[in-house]
């Protein structure tokens, strides 16, 4: 089992080795299970295969029109790294945050406060993932670096804003 905190101490995350994800706020008394970590409580999958956001956008592979990325964690995984947006985040929501797992997959992901008191930016910005993350690179299969699947799992992630040099005239 893994915990992470953001830098604000409001938003924690709690992973199991199953791939359940689970959610507490600082002002909140009860987790929540995250939609798109983990079986659903049904047993049923709560995963939508798909490619690589990163490899549609790319053109990497044999993409077709239709190609979709795919939500919610690989089965079989589980998250190992969280790298929370310092700048953006704030105590009602943590904006974009990375997320990375047991077989070196990256994903992008987003949480909002659920009380009634939140703002409806944060949960503009929590509202692209309500099905689960999405999924943005393997690091580890065989057509991004000519490794097997099973890999290693992603160990740490920092999220930072590049930002152009600005030029003098």
């Amino acid at each position: 089992m893994h915990t992470f905190v953001d830098p604000t101490g409001c938003h924690t995350l709690i992973s199991a080795r199953n791939g359940e994800v689970y959610y507490l706020h600082s002002t909140s008394r009860n987790v929540k299970k995250l939609k798109g970590f983990g079986p659903n409580v049904d047993g049923s999958a709560s995963f939508t295969p798909g490619k690589a956001a990163g490899d549609i956008i790319s053109g990497k592979g044999k993409s077709g029109a239709g190609d979709k990325a795919q939500v919610g964690l690989t089965p079989g995984t589980y998250l190992t790294a969280v790298g929370w947006d310092k700048d953006q985040g704030t105590e009602g929501s943590t904006k974009r945050i990375l997320l990375g797992n047991s077989s070196g997959e990256l994903y992008e992901y987003a949480l909002a406060r659920t009380n009634a008191d939140a703002s409806s930016e944060a949960s503009d910005a929590a509202a692209d993932f309500n099905d689960g993350p999405i999924l943005l690179h393997k690091l580890n299969s065989s057509e991004s670096v000519g490794m097997t699947e099973s890999g290693a799992s992603v160990t740490g992630v920092h999220f930072e804003y590049l930002t152009n040099p600005v030029s003098s005239a």
